[in-house]
């Protein structure tokens, strides 16, 4: 419906109505997210339209990656320090380097075997998968950017000791220098070659700039 032949005075509260509205829809659509601790923090990460998880689903396994922010990395440590620690200098220490959390899973998870044991035959090929698992990964991932490759620097495999199907594991890469920071690149692609499963080789490419623009802000009064 179109408004026509209003007096001048109407048109004026017409016009101031829809500047409103207009108004309104743009602070809705930029409004930031807001966060009180690491555990909102994290099921922000893990929303998928947040993209900072990226996952691939190749035959039986699900892969998934998910960046870890060095504001999320300090405020879980901070807490677990009971407060203790300064947030502002762990801030400061993570954003020297880029971590990520890959997830290893049975794309379904009721029926899918345990990962430590698919496909395995014997107690040898066991054995070499949780030595695989536990020292080889470095070798398995990569990260690029506009300019550089670069290779973890520390992988951490965390053992459920059968209480999972799944397996995590922590991946950090860091800067070469002050003078080409990883924390200034536009996207970071993450690329796993796969031998364990024979997958082949995978990337996970997030927008690092569309990210941090968007991340939640730590709503407390004592960091």
């Amino acid at each position: 419906m179109i408004i026509t032949n209003l007096c001048p005075q109407s048109k004026k509260y017409v016009k101031g109505f829809f500047v409103i509205i207009i108004s309104w829809v743009c602070l809705t659509a930029c409004s930031t997210s807001h966060v009180k601790n690491s555990t909102e923090y994290l099921q922000w990460l893990n929303d998928e339209h947040n993209e900072c998880c990226v996952t691939r689903v190749v035959n039986f396994m699900k892969v998934k990656v998910k960046y870890l922010p060095s504001q999320y990395l300090a405020l879980k440590e901070y807490e677990a320090s009971g407060k203790k620690l300064n947030y502002d200098s762990l801030v400061n220490y993570y954003q020297q380097s880029e971590s990520f959390l890959v997830s290893f899973a049975p794309n379904d998870l009721e029926k899918g075997n345990d990962v430590m044991f698919d496909g395995i035959s014997n107690y040898q090929e066991y054995v070499e998968r949780v030595f695989t698992m536990n020292f080889d990964l470095e070798s398995k991932f990569k990260l690029k950017t506009e300019t550089e490759e670069y290779k973890p620097v520390l992988t951490s495999f965390e053992n459920t000791y059968g209480l999972s199907k799944s397996r995590d594991v922590s991946i950090v890469f860091a800067s070469k220098s002050k003078q080409q920071p990883l924390n200034a690149s536009a996207y970071l692609d993450v690329s796993y070659n796969d031998e364990i499963y024979e997958l082949g080789i995978l990337h996970f490419v997030f927008n690092i700039k569309g990210i941090k623009k968007a991340l939640p802000i730590i709503q407390s009064d004592k960091l």
